[in-house]
């Protein structure tokens, strides 16, 4: 079967927690421009970059010349859930986490957990993903 034009093959996710993420992206238009040595080293140094002081690693990765792989392991201090939660307010549509309507953020704060009407349900994280410091 032939694929249309502009359509995207469809890949299946699968994100567990404390497992290894593939990151996959392409060049604009899939154009093939990491060609040569010296972009493919940028793009290298570019991504050490990124990860410094992050809680992440990188496990594998491949630079094909119109996209690139990535796989990156979460640290158990990552704190991934509170980056995803701050986002209205580094922007500064409110002062508080809990402020925004459209975020799980109020959900974590009560205990046990509230799920809030006109949003989807969210099911909680082990524990052990919600007491990393311990």
């Amino acid at each position: 079967m032939k694929r249309r034009p502009g359509h995207r093959k469809r890949i299946r996710h699968y994100h567990d927690p404390g497992h290894v993420h593939e990151l996959t992206f392409s060049c604009y238009h899939r154009w093939p421009w990491l060609t040569n040595d010296v972009w493919r080293g940028m793009l290298a140094e570019s991504i050490d970059r990124a990860m410094q002081g992050r809680h992440y690693r990188l496990t594998a990765f491949v630079f094909m010349p119109e996209h690139v792989h990535l796989m990156i392991y979460p640290l158990p201090e990552a704190g991934t859930i509170d980056y995803l939660h701050h986002n209205p307010v580094r922007r500064g549509f409110v002062k508080t986490a809990v402020d925004w309507k459209w975020s799980s953020a109020r959900y974590y704060m009560f205990d046990p957990p509230q799920r809030h009407p006109g949003l989807p349900s969210v099911h909680s994280l082990p524990a052990e993903w919600l007491n990393q410091t311990d």
